[in-house]
């Protein structure tokens, strides 16, 4: 995998990123997704509040443990302009 500085900070990330919204189906199929792109040195997941429980798995899946430890990965979420996710 290759990674990019990102900005003008420190963060190596890689170049590609695992996007949670389509991993959805339960969350057994969320932490296949999210151990998979692991293995593959994708360091960096992305989420959003409108990603239906998207975030709520990712919690769970951080909880749980991974194989990397959790200071090597970067998070990212989406904040909708509205308070309800579901308004455009």
């Amino acid at each position: 995998m290759r990674y990019r500085r990102f900005g003008k900070t420190n963060l190596q990330l890689s170049v590609f990123s695992c996007g949670t919204m389509r991993c959805l189906a339960s969350e057994s199929n969320a932490q296949k997704t999210v151990q998979q792109v692991i293995t593959k040195g994708i360091n960096h997941l992305e989420t959003a509040r409108g990603y239906g429980k998207s975030e709520e798995y990712l919690g769970n899946i951080l909880k749980a443990g991974l194989s990397v430890p959790r200071d090597q990965l970067y998070i990212t979420t989406k904040i909708p302009p509205t308070p309800d996710a579901d308004l455009i």
